[in-house]
């Protein structure tokens, strides 16, 4: 595995223990509307043999963490950049608005 900060960087798998306890640092957004939430988060870590790490990753759920039914629904996006994850994340708010609870389209950044 090799590991990254959220700017790309290469760090130890020790720093990256630090960053991934840190709840704030690893949040990109959040979007919670009627029909489902979006997530977008920073993993920071990908495998040997990526290219291009992907070290963010866009989820879309629907129903409610609250009410304790969310279920992931879509594709999950994964993204190289904290730009590419903002988009992603735009376009799976968009499209959850779109589709409402029906499947959504998967998402490419």
């Amino acid at each position: 595995m090799k590991y990254f900060d959220r700017d790309g960087r290469s760090i130890s798998q020790s720093e990256w223990h630090d960053l991934f306890r840190q709840w704030d640092y690893g949040r990109v957004n959040e979007t919670r509307i009627d029909s489902g939430t979006v997530d977008t988060s920073w993993v920071g870590m990908a495998c040997d043999y990526e290219r291009k790490p992907m070290i963010f990753l866009t989820r879309t759920f629907s129903g409610s963490f609250q009410r304790g039914n969310a279920r992931a629904i879509g594709g999950d996006v994964w993204s190289e950049t904290m730009d590419q994850a903002r988009v992603a994340h735009g376009k799976a708010v968009a499209a959850l608005r779109q589709a409402g609870e029906g499947p959504n389209r998967f998402i490419r950044t």
